[in-house]
């Protein structure tokens, strides 16, 4: 028998193995369309482990010493979806429908552009002309060369806070996107080896979008989502019609203020089940 359980907060597969009928040892991948992303081997029954955090989109397959594929589990849109995601698409096609063209975006903390709403409704063809940001090198070349062959991306290698100069920047020697942050403390909740503190690029959100403001706004900012959110000024937020953001490191008092400025804008903020809330003007 294997034990198979979902843990949020964050995101993680546990996995028991307790029968010890199994013909170990046994292999565990977790695999995308890009190959292994990571695994292990369990030699015998009694023993337990952890997926990788917050890669909610990767498959998993256990094999026993025979060859023989013994457990297989997917991410499936349609039923596993955050409500988030699901009101993100649906969002997208009444976009579509009404305006006769895919919405504009600007995409905050994109990690290497595998997992997010906005991947799903780019894998639906619902999206046009983007802005990626991403301050860590590598998922950021990843981030380049995954989208090298769609001209409706433009990247820029840094950071979005309130400063339009080199900001300190805390990170690991891997340059963990999906723990990195602008703020130290949401930082070292992860536990990471090689911390680091390093100066980044930085860009003020008004300063990026005076010229041309998108249809919707991406954040995965490690806890810095809700400043993001409270720089946009009034003319952004009187034309932006969606935003997503990571919710789980955000203070009650954060929340509040985001939700009450939103709000005034005219947004209908709706938490989803996992991590993240969005706010939309239908």
């Amino acid at each position: 028998m294997i034990h198979f359980e979902i843990l949020e907060n964050p995101f993680m597969i546990y996995l028991e193995f307790n029968s010890p009928e199994l013909n170990y040892p046994v292999d565990v991948y977790f695999i995308d369309q890009n190959g292994i992303q990571w695994q292990t081997k369990i030699n015998s029954h009694s023993c337990w482990v952890k997926g990788p955090v917050n890669n909610r989109e990767l498959s998993i397959r256990i094999l026993d010493s025979g060859g023989d594929v013994i457990f297989s589990y997917d991410y499936i849109f349609s039923s596993l979806s955050d409500a988030v995601e699901k009101r993100f698409i649906s969002w997208c096609r009444d976009f579509i429908a009404k305006k006769c063209y895919k919405p504009k975006g600007f995409i905050i903390g994109s990690h290497d552009g595998r997992s997010g709403e906005w991947v799903q409704a780019y894998s639906q063809d619902l999206i046009g002309d983007c802005l990626i940001v991403e301050p860590n090198i590598t998922p950021f070349l990843l981030l380049t060369y995954n989208y090298k062959n769609d001209s409706k991306f433009t990247f820029k290698n840094c950071v979005i806070s309130d400063s339009d100069d080199y900001v300190d920047f805390y990170t690991n020697d891997s340059g963990d996107s999906e723990s990195s942050s602008l703020i130290e403390s949401n930082y070292l909740k992860h536990e990471n080896d090689g911390f680091k503190k390093i100066k980044v690029k930085s860009y003020n959100p008004n300063t990026l979008l005076q010229s041309d403001i998108p249809d919707y706004i991406h954040i995965d900012a490690e806890g810095y989502d809700g400043n993001i959110i409270m720089l946009l000024n009034d003319e952004i937020l009187s034309k932006v019609k969606f935003i997503v953001w990571e919710h789980i490191h955000l203070t009650d008092e954060t929340k509040v203020l985001v939700d009450s400025r939103l709000t005034k804008f005219g947004f209908t903020v709706e938490a989803g089940q996992r991590f993240n809330t969005c706010a939309y003007k239908l």
